[in-house]
């Protein structure tokens, strides 16, 4: 039986997606893993190699570039194993990939994921990241980044993994993942949690009540209600810290009405990035509209300045000025987190986020190799 499912999320990659498939092809001593390759509406040709070259593999073929949170979410909802990992199309591993995330994973039962090294593709002396951190502002940025990667050999605790080559916990939706906290309790539960062995908890929740401990168990919060979507549990709020007086029916419907405000604002929120999805970007492409990426751009040049984040930006000159073209073809020399805009006519300018100016070069050959000119610059070039 597999373990894993090996998920590749794919955009126009066709010059990365050989190489990848076939080092996953050639893993050592895996426990267990089929691929997945989830394509977002590439046409450059990858659903036919794959077709083609890799026809044991099975494909999800979406209508149009939804993005990386979605192509991969839609993996996961795919796919039938209590472990999943990301990976990026333009990325080959090491024949014993799969086995290592596994065994690190297995031997940390609290752990919701873990982060593999990842290494520059031109120069593997170097890191790309190892893991995730942030910043007071929130903002995430790639732990090593540029720095040697013999420095990095040892397992430590990062705040969160890069879906870039990271394994996921996902064991029939039975886990919750802490999200915020504030009290020592609730930090001592782990980062992750099996909530459906709370049953006491558990039995009151999934029949939508707010669950009071009667029992003072102490290894059960006082008081806890949860958010739903559908029939499915979406979050959970747990308090710990309240004198007993206020465990009360009162309090109860309190934190019932706060759990119905927090899921109207998600609902909200969503239906609101749907709506100006239209504005953000260029229709059936990753380009972003002018003032949506100028605000972006310059949010995070801004945070570059005051030492928050690392970032690079590059203006393309395109000589046809078809940004839109210009776009997909260098989309499969960028990451998902990277940023596409035209700002004026005639020049596309790419985003680089936790890139410095020195490793912003890697881009500029893979654009230069793709047929397209580029240089580093400020905000005030926008």
């Amino acid at each position: 039986m597999n373990q894993i499912t090996v998920i590749i999320p794919n955009y126009n990659g066709i010059k990365f997606l050989k190489g990848c498939l076939e080092a996953l092809d050639a893993q050592e001593n895996s426990p267990g893993h089929r691929v997945l390759v989830v394509d977002n509406g590439s046409g450059d040709g990858s659903l036919e190699l794959l077709e083609e070259q890799f026809p044991q593999i099975p494909v999800i073929a979406l209508p149009r570039n939804t993005g990386f949170c979605h192509a991969v979410n839609v993996g996961i909802e795919a796919s039938d194993t209590p472990y999943i990992i990301l990976l990026n199309n333009d990325t080959k591993v090491y024949p014993g990939f799969v086995r290592a995330l596994y065994d690190a994973i297995e031997a940390r039962p609290r752990a919701f994921s873990v982060s593999a090294r990842m290494l520059m593709w031109d120069r593997p002396d170097l890191l790309d990241g190892a893991g995730d951190r942030y910043c007071v502002l929130g903002w995430a940025y790639a732990r090593g980044k540029g720095k040697a990667a013999a420095a990095y050999s040892r397992p430590t605790e990062i705040f969160s993994a890069c879906g870039g080559a990271a394994i996921y916990t996902v064991a029939n939706r039975n886990y919750a993942r802490l999200f915020s906290s504030t009290s020592k309790e609730a930090r001592n539960l782990g980062h992750s949690i099996e909530y459906t062995a709370m049953t006491e908890m558990y039995d009151e929740l999934k029949e939508r009540r707010v669950f009071i401990n009667k029992s003072m168990r102490k290894n059960l919060p006082l008081m806890a209600s949860a958010v739903y979507s559908g029939d499915d549990m979406e979050l959970i709020f747990m308090l710990w810290g309240i004198p007993w007086q206020r465990m009360t029916m009162s309090e109860a419907n309190r934190l019932a009405v706060i759990g119905q405000m927090v899921q109207t604002a998600v609902v909200r929120a969503n239906q609101y990035l749907d709506v100006l999805s239209s504005q953000r970007y260029v229709e059936g492409s990753r380009l972003m509209a002018g003032d949506a990426f100028l605000q972006l751009a310059r949010a995070f040049l801004g945070a570059r300045d005051q030492g928050l984040t690392e970032c690079a930006l590059l203006k393309v000159p395109v000589p046809d000025k078809n940004c839109v073209a210009a776009a997909s073809a260098l989309s499969g020399s960028t990451r998902q987190s990277d940023y596409m805009g035209s700002v004026r006519d005639g020049v596309l300018y790419v985003l680089l986020s936790n890139t410095s100016s020195e490793n912003a070069g890697i881009i500029q050959e893979r654009f230069l190799a793709a047929g397209y000119e580029s240089c580093l610059v400020e905000e005030a070039a926008l």
